[in-house]
């Protein structure tokens, strides 16, 4: 008689045989970094801050935005991942932390966010890395921070998000086409 064994319980009956035959030997290992994944450090982001937002395009990573000891900042940094360092970019024209950040393709967008005094903003904002340059697009119909965006087909989904910071919370679904504009 054949059983049929979902892979999740063969891997668990596997780990288990494992630690059975590690404990057995008086091994202490069980498994190696690649098994289950492994943190390194890499170099540090040049200014400290909380509350960002970021994306990837390519090999770099972008992140723009946040909380810092002054109060909200709209600087961008990339971070090139094949060598490991940082730069500076074209900062966002208004400052905001809380923000929702997606690549489509080669361009950036930033939606939504709280200013320095925590009010929501509608702003959708486009940042193309081979110019450096930032464009406003059409406003999201509800300002909300803290919320939500995703890529599905070219389409930019934003979701929930607060009106007010540990008050009212959004239910609002939009999307944004980014070759439209709007």
């Amino acid at each position: 008689m054949r059983l049929a064994v979902p892979a999740r319980v063969v891997g668990v009956l596997l780990i288990f045989a494992s630690v059975m035959c590690a404990l057995a030997s008086g091994s202490a290992v069980i498994a190696g970094p690649t098994a289950m994944g492994r943190w390194e450090s890499r170099a540090s982001m040049p200014s400290e801050r909380t509350e960002v937002a970021g994306a990837a395009v390519g090999d770099s990573v972008y992140i723009v935005g946040g909380l810092v000891p002054s109060g909200v900042t709209g600087a961008l940094e990339e971070y090139d991942a094949a060598s490991n360092t940082w730069r500076a970019r074209a900062a966002m024209p208004i400052g905001v932390h809380h923000a929702a950040m997606v690549a489509v393709g080669s361009r950036l967008f930033v939606l939504g966010g709280f200013t320095g005094n925590w009010a929501p903003v509608a702003a959708v904002w486009e940042y193309e890395p081979a110019a450096d340059l930032w464009s406003p697009h059409a406003p999201m119909t509800v300002a909300r921070g803290a919320l939500a965006a995703a890529v599905a087909g070219g389409r930019i989904y934003v979701i929930s998000g607060g009106p007010r910071p540990g008050g009212t919370y959004s239910h609002t679904n939009e999307v944004f086409i980014p070759e439209n504009g709007r």
